[in-house]
């Protein structure tokens, strides 16, 4: 395929140069598609190289492909609305006053650190999230990008559908538009590990996973 030829090499250059291990592609020009992979998976504890439909972690992706989608088609059958405070869908939120759409923009001025997080069980981080103080000054006036606010607006979704947010973004999002190879579930063999620790060794992320054909 010479119409991405240089895209291609770009790639394979940024892997000789070191800034990045290595990369998974798809080049696509209309009907014709072509995929490749070069450089490594991973460098520690030992190196290996990437293979043919390795797996990556979506990681923060998911917000918007999959939790924003599934907010605004709830907004659309009338189920959530933009402007309405979300302790009115979840009542266990320490605030009244921040909305779906303070959540939505990252304008709701949620602040703070939670004590000894990476020790908590999931339930109870998620808790802990929910009572985090909340910065008026903030609020409505400055776009400060985190993660806690989707967190929460998947909590919001999974108390008007009655349903845990992966299988509801899967059926919802990922099997209309067709990823049959996205998943939150992948086997861990086929993914490309996103951290590594000397206690844990290689692992990934939790959140969706696709491979690059998808």
């Amino acid at each position: 395929m010479l119409t991405f030829s240089r895209t291609a090499a770009l790639i394979n250059q940024m892997v000789q140069d070191q800034v990045i291990p290595g990369a998974s592609y798809a080049l696509i020009d209309g009907a014709e598609w072509h995929t490749n992979q070069v450089g490594v998976a991973q460098i520690k504890p030992t190196i290996k190289p990437l293979w043919p439909d390795a797996m990556y972690d979506l990681a923060s992706v998911t917000k918007v492909v999959g939790t924003t989608t599934v907010a605004m088609q709830l907004m659309q059958n009338g189920q959530l609305e933009i402007d309405r405070p979300v302790h009115d869908y979840l009542p266990t939120l320490q605030s009244t006053t921040i909305t779906v759409r303070n959540l939505m923009t990252h304008t709701s001025g949620l602040s703070g650190y939670i004590p000894n997080r990476n020790a908590l069980s999931a339930d109870a981080l998620l808790a802990a999230i929910q009572q985090l103080p909340i910065s008026e000054r903030n609020r409505n006036h400055r776009v400060v990008y985190t993660d806690l606010g989707l967190i929460i607006m998947g909590q919001v979704i999974e108390r008007i559908l009655g349903a845990a947010i992966q299988p509801i973004i899967t059926e919802r999002v990922l099997q209309p538009l067709g990823l049959a190879h996205t998943s939150f579930q992948p086997r861990l063999a086929q993914t490309v590990p996103t951290t590594y620790s000397m206690k844990l060794g290689c692992y990934g992320g939790s959140f969706m996973i696709l491979r690059p054909e998808s």
